[in-house]
């Protein structure tokens, strides 16, 4: 009977930490990368970045009048972290064409660019004046995303 009483409570133990692993599993990590110029050497340039523990970086370059740069480092909560990596998921980033220019474009328009990691996998999207490119579902994708990324700072670029 001891025995027995030993075996159960063994087992009762190995399914608690067992389950308890499971609860721990973690989410991927995600790593964002984003960069913007609004106007070619006239206009701004917009860098972001975040490390997989939300730790983000942003800096502004001014290039017209008055000209300056802003720089500034947030630690994103992980309510922002989850939010991003939702964005991610939902809009099927991962899918998104890599390039999305219009046929026809003139210079000196936005450009933008989204590296993401999530896990072991990266992707990069290049969108290049996206009012141009009107309502084309990729870029609406692809600016929920940006969005998401831009959500928590006070700071966002308008495109």
């Amino acid at each position: 009977m001891k025995h027995l009483f030993q075996s159960l409570t063994i087992a009762a133990l190995l399914t608690l930490a067992v389950g308890a692993a499971a609860d721990d599993k973690q989410a991927p990590v995600v790593i964002v990368t984003a960069l913007m110029t609004t106007a070619g050497p006239y206009g701004e340039s917009w860098v972001f970045t975040m490390t997989p523990e939300g730790r983000a970086s942003l800096k502004v370059v001014y290039m017209g009048n008055p000209r300056g740069s802003l720089m500034a480092q947030f630690d994103l909560r992980e309510t922002a972290i989850e939010a991003i990596r939702k964005a991610i998921t939902s809009e099927r980033f991962f899918e998104i064409p890599a390039k999305l220019t219009p046929e026809v474009f003139g210079f000196h328009k936005p450009a933008l660019q989204l590296d993401v990691r999530v896990g072991g996998v990266y992707h990069n999207v290049n969108v290049y004046d996206p009012a141009q490119l009107g309502k084309d579902a990729a870029v609406e994708r692809f600016r929920k995303v940006w969005n998401a990324v831009f959500a928590e700072l006070p700071l966002r670029p308008s495109w």
